[in-house]
């Protein structure tokens, strides 16, 4: 579905309303212009003034192509109040809570492929032996736990695209309706051996609304260019278990 939209306007939630179904039943929807022009260029301008965090950052050939931990900075911050993304969110994820943010880039000296996976993993404040949580791990400095299902399936994602992102670009490769439970490793290549895979086109300034359980893959890029994605993930207001997130007051 598509859709378009500027974010210093403010829009109906009727019409955010109408990607509730298909974002339901398929696990993702594409908004081809979500973002005007001015908002991208000053996105891509505070992304191109990061310095590189050596905690961070993850660095390819001198170059940093992503950056985790984007919840600390202000411009990330600002986009993610601004009363379009408060619209859509309160029709899609209500009450929901900024949780974690990453920057991707594709460039000619950082250019790499995902394989299909479901996006399991979130980011908390401590380590609290809850139920049903695990296993652990430690990401940039931010303790990183597996949640139980009811958790995830709460979850949504929005993939700021600053750059135009086509089949030839390293796009996001999806398969629809996979993002009900959680898979394991053959129940994951038998879906993508089976099923027909989607690739989502976005314009600059775009967004993907995705479940963090939906399949997903990204190729190399074969005609290299930025492929810049702020990715930003909601949850729910509190986590169970005594557990916080890593960067939302909860």
């Amino acid at each position: 579905m598509m859709g378009q939209a500027m974010i210093h306007q403010s829009t109906p939630q009727a019409i955010f309303g109408n990607y509730t179904d298909a974002l339901r039943q398929s696990g993702f929807v594409v908004l081809d212009r979500y973002l005007d022009a001015h908002t991208v260029q000053h996105l891509i301008d505070s992304v191109e003034s990061l310095e590189a965090d050596g905690q961070a950052s993850r660095v390819r050939r001198g170059t940093a192509f992503a950056r985790r931990n984007l919840l600390t900075l202000d411009f990330v911050q600002t986009l993610i109040v601004q009363p379009i993304v408060k619209e859509l969110l309160d029709t899609l994820a209500p009450n929901s809570l900024a949780v974690r943010a990453i920057l991707f880039d594709k460039t000619g000296r950082a250019n790499w492929t995902v394989p299909w996976h479901q996006d399991r993993s979130i980011a908390v404040r401590e380590r609290v032996n809850a139920p049903g949580f695990g296993p652990w791990s430690t990401k940039a400095g931010v303790i990183h736990v597996q949640p139980p299902l009811e958790v995830l399936k709460q979850m949504v994602t929005l993939r700021f695209h600053l750059d135009a992102c086509d089949a030839d670009n390293g796009p996001l490769r999806v398969i629809a309706g996979t993002h009900h439970r959680i898979l394991d490793q053959k129940e994951i290549a038998d879906s993508t051996t089976a099923a027909t895979q989607t690739i989502c086109a976005v314009a600059a300034g775009g967004l993907i609304l995705m479940r963090p359980l939906l399949l997903h893959a990204s190729s190399a890029a074969t005609i290299v260019r930025h492929r810049r994605v702020i990715h930003v993930e909601f949850g729910p207001p509190s986590l169970p278990g005594g557990l916080r997130w890593a960067f939302a007051e909860s």
